[in-house]
């Protein structure tokens, strides 16, 4: 069983949930819950990224629908992990503790995304913030401005991008890989993923390599290794979005856990 969870305190994403369930006549019953084919939909009442009993739930996979906050205000489809390689649990979950991912549903979400619309970027997201879930899970997001993010056909494209990208069980990928290294945007590891059909699972950013005590996260690998859905194959990691220090200690750590790498 699948579930599908967004919160009912994101008006984006509670307009896009009504909108789907508009499009397939669904109704929700009084707890915010209904049923379509092999999918659950579920509206919740706190912020999903600290929706931690989502694993008592007893699904295969999680689904989260939000809108995504950009402070830039980028306008943008994502996708991507939870969870924190820092110690800085702000938003949710634990420090230094991971979700376990979902890669090929990731990259369905992003084969999914619509490419109708220019102006919105499409991309990958690095590993942030909560819930801290067993469950393989995954955000799909939407990003920008209040003005982007109202827009009516927009709100139901974040509808029907979780909703196709679930229905469509045919997406394969060559290999399965985290990523290291850039920023939180990895726009080389979304190109790695169109051009090569690698599904990335957690994505380690530049930003997540050390804490504000000075303290380093490269200890974190062997988990973002771990905890995946699919067994990660590779890691990839961008060779410009970290300095000669950093790459040594990213690759050592690859070197002792087994893990081949490839650049970007």
């Amino acid at each position: 069983m699948i579930g599908l969870i967004y919160s009912k305190r994101d008006l984006t994403a509670s307009n896009a949930m009504a909108s789907l369930f508009k499009k397939y006549d669904l109704e929700e019953d009084e707890n915010h819950r209904c049923m379509l084919d092999k999918v659950s939909f579920i509206g919740i009442e706190e912020e999903l990224i600290h929706y931690e009993k989502a694993d008592s739930e007893g699904f295969d996979i999680l689904y989260m629908v939000s809108r995504h906050k950009s402070s830039a205000g980028i306008a943008s489809f994502t996708t991507h992990a939870t969870g924190n390689f820092t110690k800085d649990a702000s938003l949710g979950g634990m420090p230094k503790q991971l979700s376990v991912s979902a890669p090929a549903e990731m990259l369905s979400v992003l084969k999914h995304m619509p490419n109708t619309i220019p102006e919105i970027q499409k991309t990958y997201e690095a590993t942030h913030h909560g819930p801290l879930l067993n469950t393989p899970s995954l955000f799909v997001e939407v990003g920008g401005n209040d003005e982007i993010t109202s827009r009516p056909y927009i709100i139901a494209l974040l509808g029907d991008l979780a909703y196709d990208s679930i229905k469509d069980e045919d997406v394969g990928y060559e290999k399965i890989a985290i990523g290291i290294g850039g920023n939180h945007y990895p726009s080389k590891f979304y190109k790695k993923s169109m051009e090569s059909n690698y599904a990335f699972g957690h994505i380690m950013s530049r930003h997540s390599f050390h804490n504000k005590d000075g303290t380093d996260n490269f200890d974190m690998i062997p988990l973002a290794i771990e905890r995946s859905r699919l067994e990660v194959e590779v890691a990839i990691l961008d060779w410009k979005g970290m300095n000669s220090n950093e790459r040594t200690k990213v690759i050592n750590t690859l070197n002792e856990f087994g893990l081949d790498y490839e650049r970007v």
